[in-house]
């Protein structure tokens, strides 16, 4: 758990993406075999050979045109069906539901609220295992991207315009993110310092915890201090 790293899906949500890329590449790979293996195929069984005259030739045949008409609608049928459930496991519905957490992105670090106990940390965020919890995102300058990928999908956080998705953890343990979005000259510096989150037993999560950093994030304490000795 210690990479930024797709193939390795810790969450329900990740998880059907996952599958859903598999698959996707399974049916791609199954096509680009076949038609592989018939170009080879034709090219052997149909090529030119001394004394041997041309091949007749056909206009028009209808159970050819019917069935590479038919096989691609049904293929994509067939991964839109995938990515249906694909959507409704990683991307819910909100409905009026309040969120769990707050993430608001700024140049160049992460500010995270947890509205119900009134915490604020930088760059962290605890979450309980095994319960799935509802966060609003926001871009604070400029366009951010949230993104943990052992957790869930990339969501764009664009200021004055706030965004919704879903964090869930299946173990314990330390997920890496990343802001995914150019911006800025430093977007390096954040993407080669993801903000992590940290997935836990609910009882680890403890009081002690919430009342260390009800004063705000010690980045963004930092930032006042060196802004008023200016």
């Amino acid at each position: 758990m210690g990479g930024i790293s797709t193939f390795n899906p810790s969450s329900p949500q990740a998880q059907s993406i996952s599958n859903l890329f598999v698959w996707n590449l399974v049916i791609a790979g199954i096509i680009f075999a076949l038609i592989l293996g018939l170009v080879i195929y034709i090219a052997i069984r149909y090529r030119g050979r001394p004394g041997v005259g041309e091949p007749p030739q056909v206009f028009g045949h209808s159970r050819l045109e019917i069935t590479w008409t038919i096989s691609p609608a049904v293929v994509l049928l067939v991964m839109f069906g995938f990515m249906i459930a694909s959507m409704r496991t990683a991307d819910p519905p909100v409905g009026d539901q309040p969120p769990d957490l707050v993430v608001t992105g700024w140049q160049w670090w992460w500010q995270v609220q947890y509205p119900a106990s009134s915490v604020v940390t930088a760059n962290e965020i605890h979450i309980p295992v095994g319960k799935r919890l509802l966060v609003r995102i926001e871009g604070g300058d400029v366009i951010h991207d949230f993104w943990v990928p052992q957790l869930g999908p990339k969501r764009d956080m664009v200021p004055g315009h706030p965004n919704h998705l879903w964090l869930e953890a299946d173990a314990p343990g330390t997920y890496l993110g990343a802001c995914a979005e150019y911006c800025g000259n430093r977007a390096r510096t954040v993407t080669r310092s993801p903000a992590r989150r940290q997935a836990r037993a609910p009882d680890r999560i403890s009081a002690t915890w919430r009342a260390a950093r009800r004063s705000g994030p010690a980045c963004w304490r930092t930032r006042r201090r060196t802004s008023r000795a200016g």
